[in-house]
């Protein structure tokens, strides 16, 4: 194997997938362009200055190392002297103890806590998945921050360019549908509360920053009363976060997160609501005086 260390510490770290195709073609990322013949390369030249890694994982099957893993090298040494590079050689996958091989050496790799984008645009198909399960491991176990993930679509730009596709709402939605599981089964919003909170706060403009923390505090308040055993306030907060709360929050999942499903995601979180929210909601002093038992509350 060959390797540029450092393998510890945090940094900010490209976890990619090679192949044994090579073309040469025009990369897209938003309004740059860049010409590369692997994607990796084209990545680091397009993610803004402030969001290139600083080392590169090149995952190589046999075949990779001698058909693409030289051109990476040569055209970082040429370009960007900056980014370290290490190989990752993995067997071509026929083997079903290949799945934990590959697995393991990612694992490996990467270093706990570490900044992490991916590019699964090169590389056997089922190598994608795998580099996909590897990402959900150290990101929910070993603490590593998804700050993307990327997919060049190799010629299929209007232009004849290769736009990179934005994967990582895919990466988020399994902790969304975790956050959900968790309310309904245990009547804790926290890991929702947790999943909107870790959202960095990029391009958010005017009251954005403001409607994600009074999210955050209704979330907070429905944990809080529910763990407290208190049920008729677990009723008015989920009332309360029905009526004012989901619309933001919808918004949030599109424009921010730009979560898929997420009308299904705010339909479902609505429907576990419904099932602690009070029918009516009193809002002046003594309110729970005036609520009336029913068998929800018994």
């Amino acid at each position: 194997m060959t390797t540029h260390p450092d393998s510890t510490g945090r940094g900010h770290v490209l976890l990619t997938v090679l192949g044994k195709r090579k073309v040469r073609t025009i990369y897209a990322l938003e309004h740059r362009r860049f010409l590369a013949t692997l994607a990796p390369v084209a990545l680091i030249e397009l993610l803004p200055e402030a969001s290139r890694p600083e080392r590169l994982v090149a995952i190589c099957t046999p075949e990779a190392a001698v058909a693409t893993w030289p051109i990476l090298v040569e055209e970082l040494d040429h370009r960007n002297k900056e980014c370290e590079s290490e190989r990752i050689d993995v067997p071509s996958g026929s083997d079903q103890a290949d799945i934990d091989d590959f697995l393991q050496k990612v694992a490996d790799a990467i270093p706990a806590n570490a900044e992490l984008t991916v590019d699964v645009t090169h590389g056997f198909r089922h190598y994608s998945f795998l580099t996909y399960v590897a990402v959900q491991y150290l990101a929910a176990l070993r603490g590593a921050r998804v700050r993307g993930a990327y997919y060049g679509l190799l010629g299929q730009g209007p232009d004849g360019t290769s736009p990179f596709l934005d994967l990582r709402p895919l990466l988020e939605l399994p902790r969304w549908t975790h956050a959900l599981e968790v309310l309904r089964d245990t009547g804790s919003a926290l890991p929702m509360a947790e999943a909107i909170q870790s959202k960095p706060h990029i391009d958010e403009g005017g009251r954005a920053p403001q409607a994600r923390r009074q999210i955050v505090a209704g979330l907070s308040h429905i944990s809080e009363s529910y763990l407290s055993g208190l049920p008729l306030e677990l009723g008015r907060q989920s009332r309360l976060f029905r009526e004012q709360k989901l619309k933001p929050l919808k918004g949030l999942f599109e424009d921010n997160h730009r979560l898929p499903l997420a009308s299904d995601l705010i339909g479902r979180l609505d429907g576990i609501l419904a099932n602690f929210a009070l029918a009516e909601l009193p809002s002046s002093n003594g309110w729970k005086r005036r609520v009336g038992l029913s068998e929800t509350e018994t």
